[in-house]
């Protein structure tokens, strides 16, 4: 499965089965884009996302000019986007803390 279709399913499980809005959802898509720029540039494997891209994550979001408010929903995010990925065997284990 590649990144995209990973994506719609987790939005679609936030919206389905989390009942969150669909601004909400809008708002995860939105960030989630800016993580698949950054895995497609950076041409990374997703399963294999670690401690050192996370910081070359950060430097990417910091280059264009996010806040750091920005940034940690970012973050917060992708780490929800994992959780998902991780709780659907999709991947086998993250780096990004999970609990």
């Amino acid at each position: 499965m590649n990144l995209d279709e990973m994506v719609d399913k987790f939005l679609s499980h936030i919206i389905v089965e989390k009942n969150l809005s669909s601004n909400t959802a809008s708002a995860y898509k939105n960030d989630l884009n800016k993580f698949k720029i950054f895995i497609e540039k950076e041409k990374i494997n997703i399963n294999k996302f670690d401690y050192e891209n996370i910081t070359s994550f950060l430097i990417f979001l910091k280059k264009r000019n996010y806040s750091a408010s920005s940034v940690i929903r970012i973050l917060s995010g992708i780490r929800n986007f994992y959780k998902f990925l991780i709780a659907r065997g999709y991947v086998k284990n993250s780096v990004i803390n999970i609990e």
